[in-house]
């Protein structure tokens, strides 16, 4: 009772004229209807949302994963794709998009649009959108944003990690749906002593072709006259060609060489950015690794 009177007390005297909360509090309304014509009130409007859900169906808390608006920001989502996304739970901007800024949002709404059917908070939407805010970015926006992450994980930078982030940051942001995926994919950029994940070396560096891949890449790469993407795509192509390997078998032992793991930014970008005199340190360590040890990653 004692909240029933506080609530209502509380919205004529900030002079509040529309009500809108979730449909689990329905069967307060006419209470607090009855209290606001005792105290000769104003009528309030009241509108009542459906609950949020999770993927399983039930009310959307903490057992379905993070529910703080923190949590989500240092898991690398945006602000405006936040906002876009919850926006967009429950109501419906239009048929035309799902993106759409704030002011776009605030002049269109209307409880009209607002739909009686639970909605479901579906992470992979979410991050789907903020992939879509992310790639929406300019270039300088993007590296602006990443730039206080990736200082927290290696430190002040030098002036060649900057070069190589300016290099690398516009192909990292067309892929990237979380900002916290970027120091990762990043990394081997940021170090001249790169570890390989096992693995990745499993995987990719025991298959038969990959010593004579990372051998012919290397003979190609050291004698390359012209360092950039295209040059060094042209080349590799031309290996796999010779070898007769596709893409997968004969590249991917490359990316393993220069960047420690399967898994990195495009790889003719990450060459140019890594330079030729890293790449070919790097593809030549692999190389002997892969000679000293037939392929075996424990026993080197």
């Amino acid at each position: 009772p004692t909240y029933h009177l506080a609530s209502s007390v509380d919205d004529v005297d900030f002079g509040i004229t529309h009500v809108i909360r979730g449909e689990d509090l329905l069967s307060s309304t006419p209470k607090h209807i009855l209290i606001g014509e005792a105290l000769e009130a104003a009528p309030i409007a009241y509108a009542h949302l459906s609950l949020l859900m999770g993927p399983d169906g039930k009310k959307l808390s903490k057992r379905h994963g993070d529910t703080s608006l923190r949590a989500y920001r240092e898991a690398g989502y945006l602000p405006e794709a936040m906002m876009n996304y919850l926006a967009l739970l429950g109501w419906s901007f239009g048929e035309d998009s799902d993106i759409f800024t704030l002011e776009e949002a605030v002049a269109r709404f209307s409880l009209d649009a607002v739909q009686p059917n639970a909605a479901i908070f579906d992470n992979d939407k979410l991050e789907w959108m903020n992939g879509v805010y992310i790639r929406a970015m300019s270039d300088d926006e993007f590296a602006d944003r990443v730039a206080p992450l990736i200082t927290a994980e290696y430190g002040e930078l030098n002036e060649l990690q900057h070069v190589r982030l300016r290099m690398i940051l516009p192909h990292v942001k067309e892929r990237a749906k979380l900002l916290n995926e970027v120091p990762g994919q990043v990394g081997f950029l940021m170090t001249d002593d790169i570890d390989y994940d096992r693995d990745s070396w499993d995987k990719v560096m025991t298959a038969p072709e990959a010593k004579m891949a990372v051998e012919d890449g290397l003979e190609r790469l050291s004698n390359l006259d012209r360092w950039d993407a295209e040059s060094i795509e042209g080349e590799l192509r031309a290996m796999l060609e010779h070898l007769q390997l596709n893409g997968r078998k004969g590249l991917q032992p490359i990316r393993v060489a220069i960047s420690g793991s399967t898994i990195s930014p495009p790889l003719f970008e990450s060459m140019e950015a890594l330079g030729q005199a890293e790449t070919v340190v790097r593809t030549s360590r692999a190389l002997d690794l892969l000679l000293e040890s037939g392929a075996n990653l424990g026993d080197s």
